[in-house]
């Protein structure tokens, strides 16, 4: 009788995603209909009538709800139709309501039923796309490699040394080494994560990068080993048509964004410019860390910047207690006129090393495209093509101090004066028209021959 049951379940399952993938087809066509009656015959013609829709199954069940997010944003539009299988604690972060995507089918894991049954259940739907895309891997991969996917996978590496290498980049804690060690004899040698890691690495058909800079680096290090990269690599972001207009103030606004976590972040080396640069300072500075603490740590430096502003008129700081909104994510970002990322360069992610800037990007980088901000990374961070237009490196304290006051005093500084319009690698339609044409290319190359 049980088993009955879960037979009728998973039917009604497949019969409504049958019903949603139609939908969202009629979301489709519905669009390029209105574009079609909106936009000149010409331009329509050479942006809908002579390419084809792309149907991808972009699966998130990890965590990366922010680079999901820009993923949905970014593929919103005619040339792609859409279903996002995720978890409801993800799509909830991402924050984006039906009205806002169109085209797109969401695929909720029901909080009842496991991992395992989640994807026993869509497979035969995900093998409905064209192309099946990972936005994050981290965990899984013993799972997913039981899978008989039929369309071609890409993943999106955001840790190369994990994802590509984890051999490599083992790194044992010092005050920790005996944990590390328990820890990483469960992972490899118990559940085996290196070597499904290294199958589902075998089935991808490309992995993509966030970045030029991550892939030269990573080409560099000897990474890849055969496995295809997709180039132009895809952006964790896009520019976006963003209103910087606000009321006229003589306040400068700096942003930190990201969680605030003493193991990734340099916080005092920020403090200690901070404390060098605003007696300098021709105006006041008001400081917005935006994200939650990691963990109780980080309290004791929300209270010293706190402090800071206390006994200066020339600064202010803000901080929250919890998770940060959509909405609120974008208020503050777009009142800010410089962003800083306070990185360790070198960092650590799960049992392996990693190196922002080369191995790894900093979501920084999204908020920088997305929202047109000029940032300050610190040296070491690979700044290439457009991201090397709109942001500048520090070397030590006293660096990003001064770049502090250069900012804030002149108003002809070169951070000043970045014109967005220029980066057209990070141009929305030039992204969306690149990776179109990659996905029609990787689905000829996978069909079979006749």
């Amino acid at each position: 009788m049980h088993l009955d049951f879960m037979l009728l379940q998973s039917l009604i399952l497949h019969i409504l995603m049958q019903v949603q993938s139609l939908i969202s087809h009629i979301f489709i066509w519905v669009r390029c209909l209105t574009l079609a009656l909106t936009t000149k015959p010409e331009a329509y013609i050479v942006s809908i009538m002579s390419t084809d829709i792309v149907n991808i199954a972009l699966i998130e069940v990890n965590y990366h709800y922010a680079a999901l997010r820009e993923l949905c944003l970014l593929l919103n539009s005619p040339e792609f139709s859409v279903t996002v299988y995720t978890t409801p604690i993800i799509w909830a972060r991402v924050g984006l309501s039906d009205e806002e995507l169109v085209g797109f089918t969401i695929v909720q894991k029901n909080e009842s039923i496991s991992m395992a049954q989640y994807f026993a259940d869509s497979i035969s739907s995900i093998n409905q796309a064209d192309i099946v895309l990972f936005n994050t891997l981290a965990i899984y991969h013993k799972l997913v490699c039981k899978l008989a996917f039929t369309p071609p996978i890409l993943l999106r590496v955001h840790n190369s040394m994990a994802d590509l290498a984890p051999s490599k980049g083992v790194t044992l804690k010092d005050k920790k080494i005996l944990s590390t060690l328990a820890g990483l004899f469960r992972r490899v040698v118990v559940c085996g994560d290196w070597k499904y890691k290294k199958k589902f690495l075998s089935k991808v058909a490309y992995v993509v990068f966030p970045g030029e800079g991550i892939f030269e680096s990573v080409k560099e290090l000897g990474l890849l080993k055969g496995t295809p990269a997709l180039t132009p690599c895809l952006p964790l972001g896009f520019l976006k048509k963003v209103s910087r207009e606000r009321a006229p103030s003589s306040t400068i606004n700096l942003v930190v964004t990201g969680c605030i976590d003493n193991r990734r972040r340099n916080y005092s080396q920020l403090f200690d410019a901070l404390k060098l640069a605003i007696p300098l300072c021709e105006h006041p500075i008001a400081l917005t860390f935006l994200g939650a603490p990691k963990a109780k740590a980080e309290e004791a430096l929300i209270r010293k910047l706190h402090q800071l502003g206390s006994v200066s008129d020339n600064f202010t700081f803000n901080s929250y207690a919890s998770f940060v909104d959509a909405e609120e994510y974008l208020r503050v970002l777009l009142s800010a006129d410089l962003m800083i990322a306070p990185l360790k360069v070198n960092t650590r992610y799960q049992f392996y090393n990693e190196v922002y800037g080369q191995t790894k990007a900093s979501g920084a980088e999204a908020d920088v495209i997305s929202y047109q901000l000029p940032c300050l990374f610190p040296r070491g961070y690979r700044l290439t093509g457009g991201l090397g237009k709109c942001c500048e490196s520090y070397h030590d304290t006293e660096d990003l101090a001064n770049k502090i006051i250069i900012f804030t005093n002149d108003p002809n500084s070169k951070l000043r004066q970045v014109d967005f319009t220029s980066v057209t690698e990070f141009d929305a339609d030039y992204i969306r028209r690149t990776f179109q044409k990659q996905c029609l290319s990787i689905i000829e190359q996978a069909a079979p021959l006749t």
